[in-house]
């Protein structure tokens, strides 16, 4: 290979901070533990990389060549068209314009694999707080979009009256709703990736152990420019959900 190949290592989070530092004149490799699908649409979508090529994680043993890093930036400048975003809305979700609430409250199965292998606490929040959280959200009188795939949709016990679902697995409409939302609540994932780089308010609760990687780069330079609300859990029970007085948090905070 000729030219110099810049590389992004790691998930669509960390995709989504990259892509206003690649350029289309040199080769874009991306390895990723996370959907190869959805960041290779992304990028074809905003036209950001003629041929971008995106491999398993574990394939990176296997590059010969002569690379650098792309750098991650806090706020990004690429945007989701207008066009796209209505007509995403209009399609999944007809009777909702604008001003909705995206709840997020899983991680995906790599983080949860890896937070179980450490004993730490996974991503993924239960049953019983998702209604408590759906309980206030609805309080707001906005609509709410909760995001996740079909598996943990048809595992969830759920008010399906306060609630619009949003099923994906390999597309990037979720990407596209979340661009558009009022404010974001849920787990550390790359939606919330998006809406904080987007200067959307977001809600995040994040696993109370040491993340070096984590804090730096996606949660500590949004909270403290006030985009991120960071709420620190141990056990997401109900007497958690309860403790932290929700309600007055997303009040105050958005």
């Amino acid at each position: 290979m000729n030219s110099i190949v810049q590389v992004i290592l790691g998930g669509i989070g960390d995709t989504i901070l990259s892509l206003d530092n690649i350029k289309k004149e040199y080769p874009l490799h991306i390895y990723t533990h996370s959907n190869k699908k959805a960041i290779y649409s992304l990028i074809k979508e905003l036209d950001l990389h003629s041929n971008p090529e995106v491999y398993s994680m574990g394939d990176i043993k296997n590059a010969k060549y002569q690379a650098y890093q792309v750098k991650k930036i806090k706020y990004i400048s690429w945007k989701f068209s207008e066009d796209l975003q209505q007509k995403t809305l209009e399609r999944l979700f007809p009777s909702i314009k604008d001003n909705y609430i995206i709840f997020h409250p899983f991680g995906s199965e790599f983080s949860s694999s890896w937070a179980k292998a450490f004993n730490l606490p996974t991503k993924d929040i239960p049953n019983e707080s998702i209604n408590l959280i759906l309980d206030i959200l609805y309080k707001f009188n906005l609509p709410v979009i909760l995001k996740k795939n079909k598996k943990e949709f048809d595992n969830l016990n759920i008010d399906n009256s306060k609630v619009n679902k949003l099923i994906l697995d390999d597309s990037i409409d979720g990407l596209v709703v979340a661009s558009k939302c009022k404010f974001f609540i849920g787990s550390d994932s790359a939606i919330k990736t998006l809406t904080a780089s987007n200067k959307i308010k977001s809600i995040v609760f994040v696993a109370d152990y040491e993340d070096e990687i984590r804090d730096k780069f996606f949660i500590g330079p949004y909270k403290a420019d006030n985009i991120i609300k960071e709420i620190r859990y141990n056990n997401f029970d109900k007497s958690f959900i309860e403790s932290i007085q929700l309600e007055k948090i997303i009040s105050d905070f958005v």
